[in-house]
C-alpha cells in the first residue's frame, strides 16, 4: 500500500499544479482585459473631455460660392414657415388644453394674416390720437353751445366726429410722409 500512496500523490500533484495552473492563467488574462477595458474606458473619456474643451465655433449660415463677395444665402419663405411651425409646437406643448386649442386657432394663416393688415392700418396711433382731439373737442364745442342755446345734447355725435378725426389724421400722416419723402 505504501507504493500505491506515493504514486497517487504524485499523480494528483500534477492534476492539482495544473489546474492552479490554468487559473492562475485564467486570472492574468481576467486581470489584463479588465486593464485593458479600463485603459480603453480612460482614454475615452480623456478623448471626450479633450473634446469638451476645444472651443465651439459660431453657427453661421451657409455660404452660396458662387455669389461675389461670398454674400452668406438669405432664408426663406419656407424655412420660416418650418421654423414659426417648430416654435408653436413646443410653446403649445407647454399650455394647458383650452389654450392650446385658443392658440392653434389665432395662428392659422388666415387669421394671421386678417390680423396684420388690421394692426398695420386700423389701429394706426396717429389715427386714434386724431379721432380722440377731434372727438373731444367737437363735444366739448356742441355741449356748451347747447347749454348755451338751450339744444339737448346728443351723445351719438361722438362717433361720427371721431371717425372724422381718424380719416383727417390719417390723410395729414400721409401727407407729411409724402412730403418726407420727396426731401429725401
Amino acid at each position: 500500500m505504501s507504493e500505491l500512496a506515493p504514486k497517487q500523490e504524485v499523480q494528483t500533484a500534477p492534476e492539482l499544479s495544473e489546474s492552479v495552473k490554468s487559473s492562475e492563467l485564467e486570472n492574468s488574462h481576467n486581470e489584463t482585459h479588465d486593464q485593458s477595458a479600463e485603459t480603453l474606458n480612460k482614454q475615452g473619456v480623456r478623448q471626450e473631455l479633450e473634446l469638451l474643451e476645444q472651443p465651439k465655433a459660431p453657427l453661421e449660415l451657409p455660404f452660396d460660392a458662387s455669389q461675389e463677395g461670398d454674400q452668406p444665402q438669405y432664408i426663406d419663405r419656407a424655412m420660416k414657415k418650418a421654423s414659426l411651425k417648430n416654435e408653436l409646437s413646443h410653446i403649445r406643448q407647454k399650455l394647458p388644453r383650452s389654450e392650446r386649442i385658443l392658440s392653434s386657432t389665432i395662428h392659422q394663416p388666415i387669421i394671421r394674416r386678417a390680423s396684420d393688415i388690421s394692426a398695420s392700418t386700423v389701429a394706426r396711433s396717429s389715427g386714434l390720437l386724431g379721432g380722440g382731439i377731434v372727438a373731444f373737442g367737437g363735444s366739448l364745442i356742441l355741449l356748451l353751445s347747447d347749454k348755451f342755446f338751450g339744444f339737448r345734447y346728443n351723445y351719438l355725435l361722438f362717433v361720427p366726429l371721431f371717425i372724422i378725426g381718424y380719416v383727417l389724421a390719417l390723410l395729414i400722416e400721409a401727407a407729411t410722409k409724402a412730403a418726407g419723402n420727396k426731401k429725401g
